[in-house]
């Protein structure tokens, strides 16, 4: 004895084959879209991020790197009073560009500019291996406890960022030369 069931489904209702298989296709290219366009948003933040490592490679690259030393070269004007010169060069492949030293007076120390060849300093600019930029300062008086010379050195690199670096200076028996790390000036 054979038992037919047979299933009958109203197409009205329940649609026809070739609806449920549109239906199971959508689902699936709706399912595997959904994981291309995961995967692509993975990717496209893996590249942002070595953008933005590659970014601060180029800045790196392209830093001037100012190096302060005395210079030599002191000058002694009388038994109390002396001038002194430090050497800024630059040590990066990197130009140095529109360099400015913003300095004020002090009541024992002032900023003097000596023309050398007849060209009056300060230089603009400083590359790698070029002759450096000198500051002369002209102390009045031996400082009996050590003098403290403070200024700032602002500049840019090639790109146009524009730096600015405390430096701070012990004058005793000997110049002592402290330098702050270039902060990234805002404009």
């Amino acid at each position: 004895m054979k038992i037919i069931i047979t299933l009958f489904f109203d197409p009205t209702v329940w649609g026809t084959v070739s609806d449920w298989f549109t239906f199971i296709i959508t689902a699936i290219t709706a399912y595997y879209l959904y994981h291309t366009l995961k995967s692509q948003k993975e990717v496209q933040n893996t590249q942002n991020q070595l953008f933005e490592i590659e970014s601060v490679r180029f800045k790196e690259s392209i830093k001037p790197n100012l190096k302060y030393n005395e210079s030599s070269k002191s000058y002694k004007i009388k038994d109390e009073t002396f001038a002194t010169t430090m050497e800024i060069s630059n040590d990066a492949n990197s130009e140095a560009i529109d360099i400015e030293i913003d300095y004020k007076d002090q009541p024992n120390i002032c900023r003097i500019i000596i023309p050398i060849d007849y060209i009056a300093y300060p230089k603009k600019n400083l590359k790698k291996g070029g002759s450096p930029y000198l500051l002369h300062f002209y102390i009045i008086e031996k400082p009996v406890k050590d003098e403290f010379i403070s200024f700032d050195v602002n500049y840019k690199d090639i790109s146009g960022v524009k730096y600015k670096q405390r430096v701070v200076c012990i004058v005793g028996e000997t110049l002592r030369i402290n330098n702050g790390i270039p902060d990234i000036v805002n404009t």
